[in-house]
């Protein structure tokens, strides 16, 4: 009698599709296996450990499954797996799932494959699950057949300390059948569960563009990402993390941009006013929790801020002025710079009394000037300390008393800014 239920009960079971989703992390290029994509994972017989499906199917309504399975993987990871989790559908029959969630471990070799699944609806939805309780004289037959669509995200390891991190889609088929006269007892059992792993989109590595990099102090600096898969295409929509860690003492600078159909982002921070280095990291926040694990894919590159390349010119001056920031009046200041182009020279001297600091420049470094502005560039001694030193000069008027503006940044710290509330700055065209 058990042997003649099963091409009835075969009969009214129907296959399953769904699909999932992928993420990579690793930075190094990867080998062939890394990734599950081809990947099958099969059990189908009437062993009931292979597929045990806990089934409460109710009509009309919400129905649920808790399941465990096991069986042979085939394909990049030839080996075994083990794979259990819970669906609840509505059950109209053929209506939507409406929660999927499972763990799953592949064990091919020595490596150990982890992952888990989540359910996502595409668009349109299709029909998904449906199951029956069927009375057959004294027994009853459950009945289960699943169409749901599903995102994975599995931990690939590829090399002893490193690992593929992806996400991706699965194609899942499964049948389940049993019949019970005693519902604790089911006389037999009839299961099928077969899955591959398909079309993966791996964010394998991130690299940014210009690797390395070297522009005047004072100006922007924009590095672009590319993230790309396995088989160096690139993967949209990924979320880049950057960390600029100056090689001074200044603060991290942080940000994120998101890929575009490329798989290429920008992102672009403001350089200091000093020369230095800053090492520059970008990574695929392949789980969006904002934090960078181990396992997620980073690209890296440094920038060097540095001088600016003088030109001829001259500038003078002399006078007060009104700090505005700090609403401090009566500083007092001068300076004469020279600049061939070649050839520089120069001096200046600050004396902010409220504050009680005093600035002389030693030397000038740099001096660039554009009509009636010039930057100049130096070493200074503040209150007797060495520390670099970038002066700006606007000649807006004749006299500059209320037009005309000095600025004066150390590397040390101070600053002052302001209109002239008294004398006078000239910039003079070059000789």
């Amino acid at each position: 009698m058990i042997n003649s239920l099963f091409p009835r009960l075969a009969l009214r079971l129907f296959a399953i599709a769904a699909f999932a989703l992928l993420v990579c992390a690793q930075t190094q290029t990867l080998r062939a296996q890394g990734t599950l994509n081809g990947e099958t994972l099969k059990a189908a017989g009437s062993n009931p450990a292979a597929f045990n499906a806990n089934l409460n199917c109710v009509q009309g309504g919400v129905a649920s499954l808790t399941f465990e399975t096991t069986g042979i993987a085939t394909g990049p990871y030839p080996g075994t797996y083990v794979e259990s989790g819970s669906v609840t559908f509505q059950n109209n029959p053929g209506g939507p799932v409406l929660s999927f969630s499972s763990t799953f471990t592949i064990t091919s070799g020595s490596t150990v494959i982890t992952g888990t699944k989540q359910f996502a609806v595409p668009t349109p939805p299709p029909n998904f699950g449906a199951c029956q309780l069927l009375p057959n004289g004294p027994a009853t037959n459950d009945t289960l057949s699943l169409n749901f669509p599903a995102t994975y995200t599995a931990t690939i390891p590829v090399a002893p300390g490193e690992f593929v991190i992806e996400q991706g889609t699965s194609r899942v088929f499964a049948q389940t059948a049993k019949t019970y006269i005693d519902p604790a007892n089911p006389l037999a059992q009839f299961y099928s569960f077969n899955e591959t792993f398909i079309n993966p989109t791996v964010v394998a590595r991130v690299t940014l563009t210009p690797a390395a990099a070297v522009n005047p102090v004072g100006t922007s600096h924009t590095v672009t990402a590319t993230a790309t898969s396995a088989n160096n295409t690139g993967v949209p929509g990924t979320r880049i993390l950057f960390t600029v860690t100056p090689g001074d003492d200044s603060a991290p600078v942080t940000g994120l941009c998101v890929t575009n159909a490329n798989g290429q982002c920008d992102f672009t921070y403001q350089g200091p006013e000093f020369p230095r280095t800053d090492a520059i990291r970008g990574c695929a926040d392949s789980n969006q929790n904002g934090t960078i694990e181990v396992t997620e894919p980073c690209g890296a590159a440094t920038k060097e801020f540095v001088f600016p390349v003088s030109t001829p010119g001259q500038a003078t001056g002399g006078g007060r002025l009104f700090d505005a920031p700090s609403g401090i009046s009566g500083i007092n200041f001068g300076f004469n710079f020279r600049s061939d182009g070649t050839n520089l020279q120069g001096n200046c001297l600050v004396n902010d009394k409220t504050r009680d600091t005093m600035v002389r420049c030693l030397d000038v470094i740099a001096f660039v000037q554009d009509a009636n502005h010039a930057t100049i560039y130096g070493t200074a001694e503040v209150n007797g300390t060495e520390s670099l030193y970038k002066i700006d000069v606007l000649d807006n008027h004749e006299p500059g008393a209320g037009y005309d503006f000095f600025t004066i940044v150390t590397q040390n710290g101070y600053t002052a800014s302001g209109l002239l509330t008294e004398g006078n700055i000239q910039t003079h065209p070059p000789q």
